[in-house]
């Protein structure tokens, strides 16, 4: 049985927020926009020292994510990258950024085309593809579609999925990656209503 304890930190924490973005990367938490208690968009990026449980907040340079949330994080060579969300309190985004975490600089990624303008997606490593599914569009459509992005590259991908017709398009649900198989988890629908779904994907 798991013990479930609140962690004590010191330093320079962020505000409560909700719809961020959070990786793991040597022995950090790192933590990207979110909006606060006061429906405020964030474009704060935090660091959570795992050893020392303290706070940093990180001066950065170079050319940032607007404040948004609702967007994704993935962690690979080193780099933090940041795609989608809700910017400016209704737009969708599709570009790709990424954060040197050793370098504190972000750069706007050069990709082979736009990249999907969504919010509320999910994503996940499947290294180096970073697999994306489903979400709210720029339309405030829902997709039910795939799309994966070769990080080292920058050319974006698009996947067909046997039996397509039977994935709900939905925002809010988790994708998960466990070696060669892939996982795709519940969500929101378009009327509001919770699923209960799972996929599984064999990615070999």
């Amino acid at each position: 049985m798991f013990e479930v304890s609140q962690i004590k930190t010191q330093g320079s924490p962020p505000p409560a927020m909700k719809d961020h973005s959070a990786i793991i990367c040597d022995g950090a938490m790192w933590v990207f926009g979110g909006v606060d208690a006061k429906e405020k968009s964030l474009d704060s990026t935090f660091k959570l020292d795992l050893a020392t449980r303290t706070w940093t907040r990180l001066k950065t340079r170079g050319t940032a994510p607007k404040p948004r949330s609702g967007h994704v994080a993935v962690a690979f060579n080193g780099q933090m990258f940041v795609h989608g969300g809700v910017v400016d309190g209704a737009r969708r985004d599709g570009a790709v950024y990424s954060l040197d975490l050793a370098r504190l600089e972000w750069t706007c990624m050069k990709t082979s085309m736009p990249g999907p303008k969504a919010a509320f997606h999910a994503s996940a490593l499947f290294a180096p593809l970073w697999l994306l599914y489903g979400g709210i569009q720029d339309d405030s459509t829902l997709s039910n579609g795939f799309k994966a992005l070769n990080l080292e590259t920058g050319k974006w991908l698009s996947i067909e999925v046997r039996s397509a017709k039977d994935l709900e398009a939905l925002s809010r649900g988790t994708l998960v990656v466990v070696g060669q198989t892939l996982y795709r988890l519940f969500g929101q629908d378009a009327g509001g209503r919770v699923s209960a779904s799972v996929n599984q994907f064999d990615l070999s």
